[in-house]
């Protein structure tokens, strides 16, 4: 894909690394559907998550990004993916999560979450941004990140350099 992007002369590729659960949902809110019980079939996830702990591919896209072509990730992201394939558990319980700490995500409807795989922790329309941002049920989620053993903590959103 990487070189794809850089012989058709496109803007950039981001590179990330996604959990095979989705979201999970408020129960009763009509505008939001149930994901969370979708799991990548164990075939497909072992086919893939062996091609993924080749460290060459890292070490490939690091020494392409070297050589200019347009990944959007950083070294140190790269880098990060690398590690995290090897040992997911070590990886977690050596690098925190922020994503509650820092993020603040409107959907649609109006529904604030601090966390895409939390519960919303209330509405705009309904509370002003303060009131939702130290609100109990954030601060519920800001104690569950910190105990949280999903690898999202590479995503971008929460990726901290």
């Amino acid at each position: 894909m990487a070189d794809f992007v850089n012989t058709n002369k496109l803007n950039g590729i981001l590179f990330q690394l996604l959990e095979d659960s989705a979201f999970f949902w408020e129960e009763g809110n009509e505008h939001d559907e149930k994901l969370s019980d979708y799991k990548m079939p164990d075939e497909l996830h072992k086919k893939y998550l062996d091609i993924l702990k080749k460290e060459y591919i890292f070490d490939e896209l690091i020494k392409m990004k070297e050589q200019g072509v347009p990944i959007n990730n950083s070294e140190k992201q790269l880098k990060a993916m690398k590690s995290f394939l090897k040992d997911p558990a070590n990886f977690i319980i050596n690098n925190n999560c922020y994503v509650c700490d820092n993020n603040f995500n409107i959907d649609p409807y109006g529904n604030v979450r601090t966390c895409f795989n939390m519960k919303p922790v209330g509405n705009i329309k309904e509370q002003l941004p303060e009131q939702l941002w130290i609100n109990e049920k954030a601060q519920q989620c800001r104690n569950l990140a910190k105990k949280c053993k999903m690898g999202c903590r590479l995503l971008i959103c929460n990726f901290s350099e």
